[in-house]
């Protein structure tokens, strides 16, 4: 096991496996079991890697759960930081979409503003799609936590709604793959789609191309983004997986490497860079995933000096840096 697959001391509280904390907690908590491939249907052919997506889905709901019991952007903060870096950012994902759903139930003023405010350093773009699996789940609300996010990047809370769609009803969505989308922001649904399939399929680079050349083709580059990113930020590739990735991505193996970048840019900014992305970043883009990002940071500053909140024209211009490599 390496080491960013451990978690410190006693990471997983008795918040989520004993009392809870509220009533929120007792009626809209999750069960870590939810993360269990069994449980989802999902299919793992590695152990490693079922172990280490299987975490990742805890910590995930822990944050969750966690802000539906303690409402406390400091203590949710301080909850976060008992993790081992690599899972910071699921915890502080599954806090942004339990702290939104805390407020859709609560009389008091919302709490939302103010979590992203306190994690936004380290956490933006990960809080954003967090948000988006409340949207996923309360769709009467997505006004109001639309309104607390960055219009820049509120296409990642889509994402997030792509990415919950997909985990939780993984054959619904698989059985419209054929189908085209029509709306802008449908492209980044499937960006969260093509997230979600690292993990309904267990990390099988094989098993997750397959699934993808199985969608509307006007679809693929946008899914494609969005299993680049899983397999940079998320882990579990190896060296070879990238290159088939790559290989079998072809024409739209420039979106996979944008999606790689974006998530060398979040783990960037979290402070840590684990193997698992480093490797992600040497076989995509033949460089450091520190190197990486800060190429992300410079067309995020280029488009945004343009005067353009086109968060879609930035994903265009990270994919064409690596054209032009």
């Amino acid at each position: 096991m390496t080491e960013d697959l451990i978690l410190s001391g006693d990471a997983w509280s008795p918040l989520v496996a004993g009392e809870p904390r509220s009533w929120t907690s007792r009626l809209l908590g999750l069960k870590p079991e939810e993360a269990r491939f069994n449980k989802r249907g999902f299919v793992g052919d590695d152990p490693k890697r079922q172990q280490r997506l299987e975490s990742i889905g805890r910590a995930f709901i822990h944050g969750y759960n966690s802000a539906l019991g303690l409402r406390s952007d400091a203590d949710i903060e301080t909850i976060i930081d008992r993790f081992e870096p690599f899972f910071r950012g699921f915890v502080a994902e599954g806090a942004a979409m339990g702290t939104a759903v805390g407020d859709a139930f609560s009389i008091r003023p919302a709490t939302l503003p103010a979590l992203l405010r306190r994690l936004a350093p380290k956490y933006i773009y990960l809080l954003h799609v967090g948000c988006g699996w409340a949207m996923a789940r309360l769709p009467w609300r997505r006004g109001h936590i639309a309104a607390a996010l960055d219009p820049f990047l509120l296409p990642l809370a889509l994402d997030g709604r792509g990415f919950h769609d997909a985990y939780f009803k993984p054959a619904r969505v698989l059985a419209a793959s054929h189908s085209p989308r029509d709306r802008e922001a449908d492209k980044a649904l499937d960006q969260g789609i093509g997230r979600a399939l690292w993990f309904v399929f267990g990390g099988s680079i094989r098993s997750a191309t397959a699934a993808i050349a199985s969608f509307h083709q006007e679809r693929q580059a946008d899914i494609w983004s969005g299993l680049g990113l899983a397999m940079a930020y998320a882990g579990g590739g190896r060296e070879e997986d990238m290159k088939i990735a790559l290989q079998e991505a072809a024409v739209n193996a420039n979106d996979f490497a944008q999606g790689v970048a974006f998530g060398c840019a979040a783990r960037q900014l979290s402070g840590h860079l684990p193997p698992s992305t480093e490797l992600a970043a040497a076989a995509t883009w033949g460089c450091s995933a520190s190197a990486v990002a800060a190429q992300v940071d410079i067309a995020k500053q280029a488009v945004q000096s343009a005067g353009r909140s086109d968060y879609e024209a930035w994903r265009r211009t990270v994919a064409s840096m690596r054209g032009s490599r």
